[in-house]
């Protein structure tokens, strides 16, 4: 299972929402079309953060930079390979 896998699989469980119906989704499509809030947006973040091993930065937690699954696995990335950089 990719980044991408994981985090869509995060999306659903913190939305309640279908798996499959968020597979629908296009990568860029914004989240918030699904129900996705401020308040469920820091639960995904938590969830991405404990799975990945990875921290978020207090710039980075704008929900303009969070709103899409394309963004949020960007952000995984970028996080991901710093971290094994290290």
């Amino acid at each position: 299972m990719n980044a991408q896998e994981i985090i869509v699989e995060i999306i659903a469980n913190v939305l309640r929402i279908d798996l499959e119906n968020i597979k629908k989704l296009a990568g860029e499509d914004p989240l918030n079309a699904i129900g996705m809030d401020s308040l469920n947006c820091m639960d995904i973040v938590v969830n991405i953060e404990e799975h990945f091993e990875i921290n978020f930065d207090d710039e980075e937690l704008l929900l303009e930079n969070l709103n899409s699954i394309n963004k949020l696995s960007a952000i995984v990335a970028h996080k991901v390979a710093q971290h094994s950089l290290t």
